[in-house]
């Protein structure tokens, strides 16, 4: 019932995929999403670094500020 509850509550991810990997970056965003923290994502080109980035910025308490990719 609490994952449901979440699902509701929370924008989807646009990071997608089901195995043990993606479940663990959704995991890290959600965590650091909690954090005021900076971020660095790195990695090489079309790995999916922005939309990592639009998924943490949506789970964080900043979503209802606008999203700048640099």
């Amino acid at each position: 019932m609490q994952r449901a509850a979440r699902e509701l509550t929370e924008p989807a991810f646009r990071l997608i995929g089901n195995s043990p990997a993606m479940k663990a970056v959704r995991n890290q965003i959600l965590r650091m999403a909690n954090s005021d923290a900076a971020v660095a994502i790195v990695g090489e080109s079309g790995t999916g670094k922005e939309l990592a980035a639009r998924d943490l910025h949506a789970h964080s308490r900043r979503s209802a500020h606008a999203f700048v990719a640099v």
